[in-house]
């Protein structure tokens, strides 16, 4: 990553000097030098005792999306930091002032940036008042820069103490939390530290509706450990279509006329599955969904499903790593026949990768 993207770009950086007056100091804008620019960025690093004024107190990013935002940078540029902490501490240090910079850009929206804006208004008019003269340079210096709207805000120390409470508070609302889990779970026989467990209540409503009593007075809580839910289906399901569960819920039979059945659509719509657009790959899902559909009428899914059934009891019982993940889909499908569902699919295309080439497709014993 690119040490100071942002070094070469010019901006008339003023300074800010102290001018005779009133009992009410007022500040002059005076365009200088090279020791102006230096005297400017300083006020913009010393901004970030501002954030304990009363204007800024309460003023957090969004804590969820931050520590999100957060740890995919940091994870998607694990080998850049490693590489860095091997050539010392500076290095490492600038790579994740860069990583930092480029987070807190993710997360200044332009309401976010009209929000710190307002504030500051009402900041620089009570600094007025008070005769607060380095406060009111350091607010007059980031407000300045507020007016360029592609100037690198993440240089402000203000802005940067924002983050850093922001992510702060998300760690100790998150410590807070998983300790509630792990009490509430404890009184049910449970380890609330495994998300994975937590997915065996959906089969328990006697033990559930307690936690879910409890859930709903902390919507954060209730929100998170569903986010944690998604992540965890979502992993499934990628796993499951790239083969890697061994799961086979459909005969060889099945496997070979799914695959016929795609060769003959793929031969009168290839103009349209040729292209990328979301008309054609919505195409696609429907036309798979379509080709299942004919493999699993009425009474073939009724013993699909109790198959499923069997294999979330049997990886429950097991404490198999995808146990509560395959009762969480078997809670998502419907009884009586099948319906449209992407871990249907996942697990015919996942049996298929497993099988390799069609010509190595058995069929089944009669």
């Amino acid at each position: 990553m690119p040490r100071n993207r942002h070094a070469k770009k010019k901006y008339s950086i003023p300074l800010l000097v102290k001018e005779p007056g009133p009992k009410t100091d007022k500040i002059r804008i005076d365009l200088t030098g090279e020791m102006t620019q230096d005297k400017f960025v300083q006020f913009l690093i010393d901004s970030d005792s501002l954030a304990a004024e009363p204007e800024f107190l309460d003023l957090e990013f969004d804590k969820q999306k931050a520590f999100e935002v957060t740890t995919r940078l940091f994870e998607k540029n694990e080998q850049l930091l490693e590489a860095a902490r091997k050539k010392g501490p500076e290095a490492l240090q600038a790579v994740s002032e860069d990583l930092r910079n480029d987070i807190i850009s993710k997360l200044l929206t332009p309401e976010f940036r009209m929000e710190i804006n307002n504030r500051l208004q009402t900041l620089l008019e009570r600094l007025r008042s008070e005769n607060e003269n380095k406060k009111l340079q350091m607010a007059t210096a980031l407000e300045t820069l507020m007016r360029f709207n592609d100037f690198p805000l993440s240089m402000s120390g203000l802005v940067n103490q924002i983050y850093q409470r922001s992510i702060q508070q998300s760690l100790r609302d998150q410590q807070e939390e998983i300790a509630l889990i792990e009490s509430l779970t404890a009184d049910i026989g449970l380890d609330g530290s495994n998300p994975q467990e937590l997915f065996a209540l959906l089969d328990q409503p006697e033990k559930l509706n307690p936690l879910e009593n409890e859930l709903f007075k902390n919507p954060g809580l209730k929100q998170r450990l569903e986010d944690q839910v998604a992540g965890i289906m979502d992993d499934f399901e990628t796993e499951l279509k790239e083969g890697r569960v061994e799961l086979d819920l459909f005969t060889g039979d099945e496997l070979i006329f799914f695959i016929n059945r795609i060769e003959q659509r793929i031969t009168t719509e290839a103009q349209i599955l040729e292209r990328s657009d979301p008309v054609a790959k919505e195409l696609v899902v429907k036309m798979f969904n379509g080709v299942v559909g004919e493999i699993l009428p009425p009474e073939r899914w009724q013993s699909f499903y109790r198959d499923v059934q069997n294999v979330a009891r049997k990886w429950i019982s097991d404490r198999y790593t995808w146990g509560a993940a395959m009762q969480a889909e078997l809670g998502l499908l419907a009884k009586e026949e099948y319906q449209p569902n992407p871990f249907v699919v996942f697990v015919l295309l996942g049996q298929l990768k497993r099988m390799g080439e069609p010509k190595k497709v058995k069929r089944s014993r009669k």
